[in-house]
């Protein structure tokens, strides 16, 4: 509908009346500065106290921008990356802010990151690790978590490690202690934290470079050695190969120890140690049984002969061999152990067995002209003697292995009535009673005879058991019993 001429007319003048005062826009007050985008900008990461934003980013040039992360899974890497010491290298790529801005804005907001030496950004970490506290006075942190002697560093009592990881069987974790990072076994800390905010992992950890020049390796000067020892003279090393200096001395009265997951001592570590122990014990004629119990390795030395040879990890095994002996001996116990519990025992019995027999030794197969060695020895209850020399021989000092004989000969009570005589050996083997022979087989190889003696007198007869080793495995069983009791077996 056309507009009335008059009404136009009005609203022309009203335009016109208003023309000498132009409309003015109101100010636009400028809240925060212009921001920039970042890409790939290399610094790292500090925490500071009082602060809106408490990490702080250094760049590469020295600029300090405080930072912030653009969602909570950057956040947390960034907060992991406060932690490091020495602090990682980082490059970062967000959003810079320039002043003016608010207090609540940070200078820098970090959308992504990629550390040094990494291949991709980082994987998420809680903001709040937990750690590990160490038990024991010295513990070793190993590259991989297993038993390996791969030592990347150590840590000591009261320490306290961040937990990083752990591996898929839960038993070992991966810890950062500031000084040293590496895998070490669960039972040797306390942990405080849930470990399931960890990864799992299997990660290998090289050791620590040295931040700054590397200075000589002082030389580490052991103890005083005791003047005097009364008991073994007890050696421990810091390594599992009795290499170098003894780090620590001690007089044991006797080698029976259960460290379980500790150790001897605080220069000690209570993983891949070692230990030496040795003392001369004077025997009293007889045949003894050396046994040994180790958790892990051992080796035991009679006169340095190499009795028992166990030198491997194992869990509480028990070995044990046989000597006839006179006099004085030198005993030598060597002892290694790897991780976790930690033990060894050893003793001998024998010594309390009554002497039975005299014993004469020669250097031959058959004849009795060349004597080496004449000894009182011990019989051993129902099996009346009973000797096991293996491969060798009882005196290897004077002996050789192969190409001797012996002769035994005692008094024993015997009642009235018929006996039965028996004889397990390998090789040759007579056994006379009073002189009369009453078992025969010399010959080579394993023998085993009985025969049944009648009509033997009560009182007191002379027993006399000959015996020749020619080559190969050599043991020597004798016994008897009275007809019509019980069959008695060795």
């Amino acid at each position: 509908m056309p507009v009335p001429p008059r009404r136009l007319i009005l609203l022309t003048l009203l335009f016109a009346l208003l023309l000498p005062f132009p409309v003015q826009a109101a100010p636009v007050q400028q809240t925060q500065g212009p921001s920039t985008p970042i890409y790939g900008v290399i610094g790292h990461f500090e925490r500071v106290q009082g602060q809106p934003f408490p990490v702080v980013f250094v760049a590469s040039d020295g600029t300090r921008l405080s930072s912030a992360g653009a969602t909570a899974q950057v956040q947390q890497q960034i907060d992991v990356l406060t932690q490091q010491q020495p602090a990682k290298t980082a490059q970062v790529w967000g959003t810079r802010n320039y002043a003016p801005k608010p207090d609540t804005m940070a200078d820098l907001v970090v959308t992504q990151l990629l550390v040094e030496g990494d291949t991709a950004a980082p994987a998420p970490a809680p903001a709040n690790l937990p750690t590990a506290v160490v038990s024991f006075s010295m513990v070793n942190l190993y590259s991989t978590p297993a038993q390996s002697p791969s030592v990347v560093g150590q840590a000591r009592a009261g320490e306290q490690c961040t937990v990083k990881g752990r591996d898929p069987s839960r038993a070992w974790l991966l810890v950062d202690c500031g000084s040293a990072s590496g895998w070490i076994d669960k039972r040797l800390v306390a942990v405080s934290g849930d470990l399931t905010t960890v990864p799992t992992t299997t990660a290998t950890i090289a050791a620590k470079p040295p931040v700054s020049a590397p200075t000589p390796t002082p030389v580490v000067t052991p103890p005083p050695m005791p003047a005097v020892f009364n008991g073994w003279r007890t050696y421990y090393f810091n390594n599992a190969n009795l290499q170098g200096n003894p780090v620590a001395y001690a007089d044991s009265p006797e080698i029976n120890f259960n460290w379980n997951y500790g150790s001897p001592d605080p220069a000690v570590p209570v993983d891949y140690f070692s230990a030496r122990f040795d003392r001369t014990i004077t025997f009293p004629g007889g045949t003894y049984e050396f046994k040994a119990t180790a958790d892990d390795g051992v080796r035991v030395y009679l006169d340095n002969d190499l009795l028992i040879d166990e030198w491997h990890g194992a869990t509480g095994q028990t070995y044990s061999v046989s000597r006839s002996l006179s006099g004085a001996h030198q005993l030598r116990v060597d002892y290694l152990e790897l991780v976790g519990a930690a033990s060894i025992r050893f003793w001998y019995e024998g010594a309390a067995q009554g002497t039975a027999w005299n014993a004469y030794y020669y250097n031959s197969t058959q004849q009795r002209t060349d004597l080496l060695a004449a000894q009182a020895e011990p019989s051993n209850g129902s099996t009346q003697l009973q000797r096991n020399w293996g491969y060798g021989a009882p005196c290897k000092i004077v002996f050789p292995s192969d190409g001797w004989n012996g002769r035994w000969q005692g008094e024993f009570d015997f009642s009235d009535g018929d006996y039965v005589f028996r004889a397990a050996t390998d090789d040759g083997v007579r056994v006379y009673i009073d002189d009369t022979l009453v078992l025969d087989a010399w010959r080579e190889g394993p023998v085993d005879i009985t025969n049944t003696f009648r009509g033997v007198g009560g009182g007191k007869h002379r027993i006399t058991v000959d015996y020749y080793k020619r080559t190969g495995y050599a043991y020597l069983q004798v016994w008897w019993y009275r007809s019509g009791g019980p069959t008695i077996q060795p």
